[in-house]
This record gives structure tokens, sequence and C-alpha cells, in this order.
């Protein structure tokens, strides 16, 4: 894979994702064997620490980005779902902990 480190490899079944800093590159299976054509995407902002998670049943990418936003995309689609800035969600989580300390 062309572009530097790899922060993050996964696989399965049906799919390899393999996450750098600047995109993503997903391999199809077909039994025992990849597919040797990836499909890839570049992001926008780097990519900082990657990981897989569960969304209401369906399996998704998460990214951490350089613009502290935290970006879902839906495997093995690639297609962004959701982009939620971490400073906002930080601000609540203190804001919800001095609450629950007051109380």
């Amino acid at each position: 894979l062309n572009g530097g480190k790899v922060l993050m490899l996964h696989l399965c079944d049906s799919f390899l994702v393999a996450v750098q800093s600047t995109s993503c590159s997903l391999f199809l299976r077909h039994e025992d064997r990849l597919q040797p054509s990836a499909q890839t995407v570049k992001f926008s902002k780097r990519v900082l620490a990657a990981n897989i998670c569960e969304v209401t049943g369906e399996l998704c990418l998460y990214l951490l980005t350089s613009g502290l936003a935290l970006d879902f995309w839906a495997l093995p689609s690639l297609h962004q779902v959701a982009s939620l800035p971490v400073s906002q969600m930080a601000d609540g989580a203190i804001i919800s902990a001095v609450i629950a300390s007051d109380g």
C-alpha cells in the first residue's frame, strides 16, 4: 500500500480493510483470496487513529481526524455516515460531569 504507515487492519470473511493516515483501502474476499484491486477513499483530514465498531447492527469504521472529528464510515461500502466534532462532545461530557457532581 502506498501512503505510509498502516494505522489499522481488519480482516473478516468478506473483506480486508487497511487504514492509513490519508486513505482507506478495502479489498473484497472471495473464498480464501483477496481481490487484487481495492476500493480506496482519500480523506480530507489526516487520520490519527482508527478502529471498527457496530452501530445499530451495522459494521462501521471510525476515525479520529486531525480536525478533532470522529468520522464514521459504513463497511464494506465505505460511505461516510456521520462526522461528530470531538470538542463539542467533550464539552458536553465535562458539563454533565460538573452538573452530576453538584447534585
